[in-house]
Formats: structure tokens, sequence, C-alpha cells
């Protein structure tokens, strides 16, 4: 380690192994302080630890239109060939809640109505209305169930292949997000993935990714950093490295 920043990484290591219940811990630096190339050697020092670890550069897969799809994704891409069979539940009910199942009303009309007078338009569309919002309520009750099931077989999984040890998740990059992509990739670290066993260490510009939320939501008079409050369990401040052992560098 040229930036002698590994006792930083001996720090982070000891609360991932004594709170490994499952948490969020972001680890905050700015921009070029040379924070990604720490949280890959990091990963790579837990692996030589006995920890199993998945590393997610968010801002090269917010192409995907469902982070669900994206966090599962690099799961899968690090499990072994014996482990497939467990995890291709959780894959199977998590398939089920990222699909959406019910067209919108618009879809709905156009394809079922297309070439009808105006009139006879106008008269479908209230019926049809009617019947997309009871399957609507249905299918909120079926994604609900599916959820539950989901966090279920997931933490079954991880308690059954991680053993003593947490799956620790380290997400990069996060702050240089779409403002969207950034705020869901949070939502679903908390709504699906806050399971015993799992860490996720999101490593961020905590001021930028404050803009994104804001930007987000449209207003800078959010209090970003109280929203990011709910999603993030222990915070730490990777120190800046030494000026002239940077510049040796």
């Amino acid at each position: 380690c040229k930036l002698n920043r590994r006792q930083y990484a001996n720090v982070l290591t000891q609360i991932v192994s004594n709170y490994a219940d499952g948490f969020v811990m972001s680890v905050n630096g700015a921009w070029g302080t040379g924070k990604s190339t720490f949280m890959r050697m990091w990963e790579a020092t837990l692996k030589l630890e006995g920890f199993k670890s998945v590393y997610f550069n968010a801002w090269e897969n917010d192409f995907t239109s469902d982070p669900l799809v994206a966090l599962l994704g690099e799961i899968q891409g690090a499990i072994t060939s014996e482990q497939e069979s467990a995890f291709n539940k959780v894959l199977e009910i998590g398939g089920r809640i990222a699909h959406n199942a019910i067209p919108t009303l618009v879809k709905v009309a156009t394809k079922k109505f297309l070439g009808e007078d105006a009139a006879n338009i106008a008269e479908a569309l209230t019926k049809e209305a009617g019947n997309v919002f009871k399957e609507e309520v249905l299918e909120y009750q079926n994604k609900k169930e599916q959820f539950v099931a989901f966090r279920e077989e997931l933490s079954k999984f991880i308690e059954s292949e991680v053993e003593q040890k947490p799956l620790i998740f380290i997400v990069d990059e996060l702050d240089r997000c779409r403002p969207d992509y950034a705020v869901e990739v949070l939502e679903h670290i908390k709504h699906f993935f806050s399971l015993k066993g799992i860490v996720f260490v999101l490593a961020i510009d905590k001021e930028q990714l404050c803009n994104a939320i804001r930007g987000h939501y449209g207003s800078d008079r959010i209090n970003a950093e109280e929203y990011l409050r709910r999603f993030i369990d222990v915070e730490y401040i990777l120190p800046e490295p030494n000026m002239e052992t940077y510049c040796n560098y």
C-alpha cells in the first residue's frame, strides 16, 4: 500500500467482524483521493482473510432499469457452482418481484380498443379503469407476499453459505450515478437486503451523493444528510493520504 492506508483497512475489517449481524456502512472520501483503489485493495485483503465479498461499481451498471437485477446479478457472479441451486430459489422469487405484470391503463386501452370510435373508447376506458385498478390491488398483495418470501429465502441462503463471517457487499461510485438510480439502489438495499449476515459498504463522496438526492427530488431545501441516515448505520471517514506520500506515488 503505497499510501500507507493499511491501518484504515484493518479498522474496517474489525468493524465488519464485530458487527456481523448485518448493517450498512459508508466510507466517505472526496473524489480523486484514491477511495476506489483503497476499496479494491481492502476487498482483496478480506478475501485473503476468509471473507466472501462482492464489489459492485454502481456507476458502470446504472444502465439497468432495476437495481434489484444488478445487485442479485453481482451476488450470483460470486457464488460457486455448488451454491447455484440454492441461489436459484432466490432468483425465482426476485424475478416475480421485478417483473411488472400489470400494464398501464394507456397500454391496455390502446391495445384493446385501437380502431374504435372516440365515444366507444371513452366508455370502454371507464370500464377498463375499474378492471385495471382491481388487478393492481390483487397484484399489490401478491407482491407483498413475494417480498416476504424473497427476504426469507435470501436470509436462509446467506446463513447457510457464509457461515461465521458476513458477506461483504461493497458498492462503489454510487455518487456518480444518475440521481434516480442512486436513490433506488439505497432503497433496494434497505428494503430487500437488510438481513443478518450481509454487510453493505458504500464507498461515497457524501457531499456529491447528497447533491444527487436533492436532484432526484428536485429541491435544494431537502435535508439530504438526514435522508441518508435512514439508510446508513455506520459512517467512516477515510483520512486523506499524506500529501508528500501522495505526490511521491
